[in-house]
């Protein structure tokens, strides 16, 4: 898959531990990372998921991203942010 365009904020790897899931902590840094993006003026948060990972597919998904790309083992996701200007 390509990587984030230089208008797109990159998301690396994203990682909660077992113990900390379904308690909002995945939501959180999400939320804190598309705040650094708008920040950034970057127009979209963007991350490869593995495709056995359903879990994380949905979890991205009830945050806004979709499916944007996909190859034999991973689907690329993208979450559009619009800039308010002012």
């Amino acid at each position: 898959l390509e990587a984030p365009l230089f208008t797109e904020f990159g998301i690396g790897h994203l990682a909660v531990s077992p113990d900390a899931r379904r308690q909002g902590t995945g939501s959180a840094l999400i939320e804190f990372m598309e705040a650094k993006a708008r920040a950034m003026k970057k127009n979209a948060l963007v991350l490869n998921c593995e495709i056995a990972n359903e879990g994380a597919i949905a979890f991205y998904q009830r945050l806004g991203f979709g499916e944007h790309r996909t190859n034999d083992k991973f689907v690329q996701m993208i979450k559009a942010l619009h800039i308010e200007t002012l």
